[in-house]
């Protein structure tokens, strides 16, 4: 009997034990994984209402101004002040022609979906010319007014007009129509003057190249004492601050963010039933560029019961009992500093409320985390941050009351300790029988729970590990990864073992199905972008890089699709994309998109690469002296031979995920993406088979050993700026020194021309094609030094040798 004690009381320690164990690892798992992943889903959400739209706006507004220079901002029926309303309406232009999609005149309830964010739009000059476009709206969120106001140079005053909310239509021509109010002063903005000193400092290091800035304004607070940021991007056109002429600014209204917070505390009480109310979340402003006095502002915040007022405080010095703690103790907790690393990672933090709140605040753990303790004293603080730029961070954290968390697992743990207890007095039943019938049952029942295990195990461990390997599959997705294909060449689902267990063999059948349909995104997005989109790192905003772009196409493509049958057709242009699509992966490249006959390609975007440019060039000349070998391929199926022009550019661009609300893409947008588009184009002029940019040569290792040689300046249609062009030239039968003699021949006389030697360099170009006569590259030479000495113009020479 005493043994029997001894068991009993075992047995009830180890029951005591496992409950505790069974909470705090439902705590740890449910309740703690529960709020971070509400935050990461209010970071997203923010990500996309702020950042990208904000980003969105400012792109649509200088595709237009690129497209149609200073547009006059007094005429054209107030065009910017209605693509601005659109902006500001949640009605994107984003990547499509603009006004094929702004329609004057017409009724439209377009404007109803608004964007809660979005307050103002101003775009300014350097001469002093100006647009503003700001909308008012009611309590639920709808537009119910919007007032544009225009600048013009040497004005001493502005002009406001109303926007027709149906049309967007701007009534400027009407005589006395524009209300009188003060001037815009461009000059005077925050951004503009932020703009103007990088500037000063680009051209205070000449040669350097340094990349335009968009930046995040501090958060400021207008008449009424509203919160609002803003985002100031500037107009260059060249692509660098040495033409630099103005900003656009997009604002951010951040008064209703308790609303917006308040959205999110739906999820928390979902699934933390949080009925004691001792809960919050709030985003704090803890950004470089704050004064000493707002090092910790708070923009928004929502309690249960309180609501934020908006206007700009400390978040230490909140109303709310849980903000203002839940701060104090981030502020402990990082060594009483906001610049931590922990704040940009993201932090997990509990501590006792009530020590926290004396008159010298102390940050103390809660004892436990599995017990509550005294009611609600207990704090459970989780941080996620939001980068807007360098400079501007904004953490969002949510604090609950342990207590609170508990709740909605009371009834498992209840659950648990019912079976648990009812397990103990069985137990004790068996005890007493256990002293009847001796350890030869013990024994026998020992072994047959080993044998059940056994068995559990073989029929279960199997087809686990299995699965798990397939979620492995999944997470290890890269340019290795050879996809199963069936006979006719379509990828095909892998295959697994299915247990016996049909919970686990369904579990099996859902992984096979989620993993195939990731390997086959794979053959429509880049390979990084979809496995950072399963990792849940994929950025919803772009972000610049320098890379390196790909254009390509067939020649006489259009004849090929008039006598060709659309099936022979579709043969044809697989057989080549894939060759060439295979070039460009063996290269490291990443080809985004097939536009009809053409090819975009892209390195050093998504996946960052050393000597992109050097690759780049190697996959262009892989390509050309692959198509003799495809040609004789498709001349056995009965197809026609087909020549290539390919482009290359190496510049600044904006990569990751653009589009609209309901349709999104992975690519690049920028200047650069035209100019790697004209010289492609312009391998019809030089009858060249791969030209590329001066930036591309600038960007190869002085070792790269690529034959290339100078073709001249050209002035491509739509570029103000002169653009070096080069041909990177493809050896016949091995004859590099052929090539490189070639290439100074040339040379010499595209320097006469430069020189304005005009005469020498005729005489030249005429010895060069008759050493090689071939050379059709170097025909356009002799054409522009002709047209040269026949022009009588006084204007300044540039030795441009095409200009479109």
């Amino acid at each position: 009997m005493a043994r029997s004690r001894e068991l009993q009381d075992a047995y009830s320690r180890s029951t005591r034990k496992t409950t505790a164990l069974l909470e705090q690892t439902v705590f740890h798992n449910v309740s703690v994984r529960a709020m971070t992943g509400i935050l990461h889903q209010l970071s997203s959400s923010l990500a996309e209402d702020i950042i990208v739209s904000a980003q969105r706006s400012s792109m649509t507004l200088l595709n237009v101004l690129d497209s149609q220079g200073q547009v006059d901002m007094a005429g054209q029926n107030g065009f910017i002040g209605a693509l601005a309303l659109l902006e500001l309406s949640g009605e994107s232009l984003y990547a499509f022609p603009v006004r094929r999609r702004v329609e004057f005149g017409r009724s439209s309830s377009s404007f109803d979906t608004v964007r809660d964010f979005l307050g103002w739009i101003r775009v300014g000059f350097a001469g002093g010319r100006a647009v503003s476009v700001a909308v008012r709206r009611n309590a639920t969120g709808q537009t119910v007014a919007a007032t544009y106001i225009s600048q013009l140079p040497g004005k001493s005053s502005a002009l406001k007009y109303p926007i027709d909310l149906i049309t967007g239509f701007v009534n400027v021509s009407a005589p006395g129509n524009g209300e009188p109010v003060r001037p815009l002063e461009p000059r005077t903005w925050y951004h503009y003057s932020k703009q103007e000193e990088h500037a000063r400092a680009a051209a205070a290091q000449p040669g350097a190249h340094v990349e335009l800035l968009p930046a995040w304004s501090p958060i400021i607070e207008d008449k009424r004492l509203r919160p609002s940021i803003s985002l100031g991007t500037p107009i260059a056109f060249c692509g660098n601050y040495s033409c630099l002429s103005g900003v656009v600014e997009i604002g951010i209204r951040l008064w209703h963010m308790a609303s917006y917070l308040r959205d999110f505390m739906v999820l928390v009480r979902y699934l933390l039933d949080a009925k004691r109310l001792q809960s919050a979340v709030f985003i704090i402003d803890i950004s470089r560029q704050n004064l000493e006095s707002q090092r910790e502002l708070l923009i928004g915040a929502y309690e249960y019961g309180s609501d934020y007022p908006g206007n700009l405080v400390n978040a230490t010095d909140a109303n709310s009992s849980v903000v203002r703690s839940a701060s104090k103790a981030l502020f402990l907790h990082n060594n009483k500093s906001w610049q931590s690393e922990g704040l940009e990672k993201g932090q997990i933090l509990d501590f006792q409320l009530s020590l926290i709140e004396d008159e010298t605040p102390r940050l103390v753990r809660c004892r436990n985390l599995g017990d509550a303790g005294p009611e609600g004293d207990c704090i459970v603080t989780v941080t996620e941050p939001l980068r807007l730029d360098e400079n501007t961070q904004w953490p969002m954290v949510l604090s609950v009351a342990r207590a609170d968390m508990r709740l909605k697992d009371e009834t498992h743990f209840a659950e648990i300790q019912s079976n648990l207890k009812l397990e103990l007095s069985d137990a004790q039943q068996g005890l007493a029988e256990l002293n009847i019938i001796g350890w030869s049952t013990v024994g026998a029942g020992l072994m047959s729970s080993l044998l059940v295990a056994w068995i559990a195990s073989c029929c279960i461990h199997g087809p686990v590990k299995q699965l798990c390997n397939l979620e492995e599959l999944m997470r290890q997705l890269d340019t290795s990864l050879a996809i199963p294909r069936t006979a006719s060449g379509s990828p095909r689902s892998r295959s697994h073992r299915p247990s016996m267990i049909r919970e686990i063999s369904q579990a099996q059948q859902t992984f096979s199905n989620l993993a195939h349909s990731v390997e086959l995104s794979a053959f429509f997005v880049p390979r990084k972008v979809v496995h950072d989109w399963i990792l849940g790192s994929l950025q919803p905003a772009v972000s610049p890089c320098f890379a390196t772009i790909l254009f390509s196409d067939i020649k006489d493509s259009t004849t090929l699709a008039e006598t060709l049958a659309p099936e022979r057709l579709m043969q044809l242009l697989s057989s080549y994309f894939e060759c060439m699509t295979e070039i460009v992966q063996q290269h490291k490249g990443e080809v985004t998109e097939l536009l009809g006959d053409g090819m975009l390609a892209l390195w050093n975007t998504p996946q960052e690469l050393a000597e992109h440019a050097l690759w780049a060039c190697r996959s262009a000349l892989a390509m050309q002296q692959a198509m003799p070998g495809l040609n004789a391929a498709m001349a056995s199926q009965e197809l026609p031979a087909l020549s290539v022009r390919i482009g290359l550019h190496t510049g600044h661009v904006l990569a990751g995920i653009i589009g609209s609300a309901k349709k999104k893409k992975f690519g690049c947008i920028g200047d650069a993406m035209n100019l790697a588009s004209r010289i492609e184009d312009l391998c019809k002029v030089f009858r060249a088979d791969i030209l590329c940019s001066e930036a591309t040569i600038e960007a190869l290792p002085a070792s790269h050993g690529l034959p290339s040689r100078r073709l001249g300046r050209c002035r491509v249609k739509g570029k103000a700026d002169v653009t070096m062009v080069y041909e990177m030239q493809i050896a016949l039968n091995g004859q590099v020194g052929d090539l490189s003699e070639r290439a100074r021949s040339y040379e010499q006389a595209l320097m006469m021309y430069e020189s304005r030697q005009l005469d020498e360099a005729l005489a030249l170009t005429a010895a060069h094609t008759e050493a090689w006569p071939e050379d059709a590259a170097s025909q356009r030479l002799p054409d522009a030094a002709r047209k040269a000495l026949s022009s009588t113009g006084d204007d300044q020479w540039m030795g441009i040798v095409y200009e479109e």
